[in-house]
């Protein structure tokens, strides 16, 4: 498990703040960074770095159904942080208890039908 210094932490924000600006999706983005998408996540929820929610007043004027997918684009990102969020408050509280994921308990559960 790599650990980032909180430089590298805030200069890979700051990267993903300008190729949000620029269109980017958060895959491509934490491909760019070399960072899942949870750790992203995680890194903007400690660092209180928020979506990026409005453009350059240069940008020049939209069609409505541009306008309509940037709106449905920017609830979508606000959704899976949320979900995002909840998973990994699942997780912590899972490890806390000591109760294993379920997918380890499925797959305990299919090797022992075999054996």
């Amino acid at each position: 498990m790599k650990r980032h210094s909180r430089a590298e932490i805030s200069v890979a924000l700051s990267q993903a703040q300008e190729m949000t600006r620029l269109g980017q999706s958060q895959t491509a983005i934490c491909r760019a960074l070399g960072i899942s998408v949870m750790t992203l996540h995680r890194w903007r929820k400690e660092h209180d770095v928020p979506p990026i929610l409005s453009h350059d007043e240069t940008m020049p004027a939209r069609n409505q159904n541009e306008v309509q997918v940037e709106s449905l684009l920017l609830e979508n990102q606000r959704l899976r942080k949320l979900v995002t969020d909840l998973l990994l408050e699942k997780a912590k509280m899972e490890e806390a208890f000591g109760k294993k994921p379920k997918w380890n308990a499925r797959k305990s559960s299919e090797e022992k039908r075999r054996t």
